[in-house]
């Protein structure tokens, strides 16, 4: 602002005197020498900061010095025929182009700002409109046909395209016709159902809901098939998830367990309430067994003259823990505690596939597809694919899946534990520090 009031001064005058600080060398000028320029260089005059180095486009006839004075005075005179009007122009245009830039980076940044507003409403609305819990069912019908179409489509030339066309909707319409007339026969059902499970077995809780929606609709004409992998986990929660896959078995609604890669311990818990268990010829199966682990640090503690108190009403309500001192009598209890949830799993088992012997299969171990046929823990060597490209001819196959929609946060919270999980080997009940037995397998096979 100071620098454009000063040309706009400079435009209405013919000579300038200027006041300087007194060189402390009285040999030198604090001002180089004047000399006179063309018109074209003041237009490169607002670049400029220092008035030494304005004047120096003038023509300076004559410096005053004042020996009494620590100031000098030098007289400027604007060169004949200059005039500054031009370069004022040219000052208000170039303020005019800066203002306008300015303008148009405000602009853009509050159009940035309503954008990301409206799309963080609409977001948010969209979520409050969709149900967070619902039943997603996918006819696998459908998309083997629409499989095997894609890649004969893809194979034929221009005319066999057409062809190929012509000849799907005549299908579909004598498809329609026959579903017309064979209203009272009615297709077998089956409905695919899918169970990853970890640990901590967290899919029971879509399980469950899946299960409850398929008896809504289910008969005993229909089928269930289980696509299952677990390796095993807590007890508790591969309890559940064999307790919710009898009640098909109650209902007397039949029901397939296909084993694509493993189904151990906890895994093998829920796959032997099946009617007829399908496996992979390399799928892991088996390792009917309890575990339960945890280090204990009471000796670290001790060393560091660390007190660990810990208070409990019952004799056997803490066992083994992380911090405390691990007694004989203890350490009996739990390994009793281990030996009772082993002699239950057996039970089970035996109950549900009576056709095992027991003293060979319940051992811990696990064995592959092939040798778990032999064993009688499988029925038929098959994979899930196989099974239910054989059923679309003369079956209604329907995936069902139970969703849950989370939020970003949770999904980033549960996969960072699920890993933590997965890599951590201490199990324990949470806030408890007690160890907690698992169905688990061990697998650290590798080909």
């Amino acid at each position: 602002g100071s620098a454009h009031c000063f040309y706009r001064f400079l435009s209405s005058c013919k000579q300038v005197t200027l006041t300087t600080p007194r060189p402390k060398n009285p040999t030198q000028q604090s001002l180089p020498a004047f000399r006179q320029e063309p018109l074209d260089r003041y237009q490169h005059l607002h670049r400029r900061k220092s008035l030494g180095l304005l004047a120096h486009h003038f023509v300076a006839p004559a410096i005053s010095k004042r020996p009494r004075s620590n100031h000098q005075t030098i007289h400027l005179q604007s060169p004949a025929g200059v005039h500054f009007r031009p370069f004022r122009r040219h000052i208000e245009m170039e303020f005019l182009i800066e203002y306008g830039l300015f303008l148009a980076k405000t602009l853009t940044l509050l159009a940035a700002i309503a954008v990301v507003i409206v799309v963080v409403v609409s977001l948010s609305l969209r979520h409050r409109s969709s149900p967070q819990e619902h039943i997603e069912v996918q006819r696998i019908n459908d998309r083997y046909r629409q499989m095997g179409d894609t890649l004969e489509i893809a194979m034929l030339d221009k005319d066999g395209r057409k062809r190929k066309k012509k000849a799907d909707r005549k299908a579909k319409k004598a498809d329609k016709r026959k579903a017309k007339g064979n209203l009272s026969e009615a297709r077998k059902r089956v409905f695919v159902l899918d169970f990853h499970g970890d640990i901590r077995g967290s899919e029971v809780a879509l399980l469950r809901e899946e299960i409850t929606a398929v008896l809504m609709v289910a008969s005993e004409a229909d089928e269930v098939l289980l696509r299952l992998e677990s390796s095993g986990g807590l007890v508790h929660a591969y309890g559940l998830a064999a307790s919710q896959l009898a009640r098909l078995r109650a209902r007397k609604i039949p029901f397939t367990v296909a084993v694509d890669k493993v189904a151990a311990s906890g895994g093998y818990l829920m796959a032997c309430v099946a009617d007829r268990i399908l496996a992979a010829p390399f799928a892991i199966v088996g390792s009917i067994g309890v575990i339960t682990q945890v280090p204990n640090f009471n000796r670290l503690l001790k060393k560091h003259d660390i007190d660990f108190e810990q208070a409990t009403a019952g004799e056997f309500k803490r066992t083994v823990t992380m911090f405390g001192e691990t007694t004989d009598k203890g350490r009996q209890k739990l390994k009793a505690e281990v030996e009772e949830i082993h002699g239950l799993f057996k039970d089970f088992v035996k109950e549900q596939r009576p056709v095992v012997n027991l003293d060979e299969i319940a051992t811990g171990e696990h064995w592959l597809g092939k040798r778990a046929h032999e064993l009688k823990l499988v029925d038929e060597l098959k994979t899930s694919d196989d099974y239910l490209v054989g059923l679309t001819d003369t079956s209604d196959i329907y995936e069902v899946r139970y969703l849950v929609k989370q939020k970003l946060l949770d999904r980033i919270v549960s996969t960072f534990s699920s890993i933590s999980r997965s890599h951590n080997p201490l199990t324990s009940h949470p806030g408890t520090g007690a160890p907690t037995p698992l169905l688990e397998s061990k697998l650290d096979l590798g080909i």
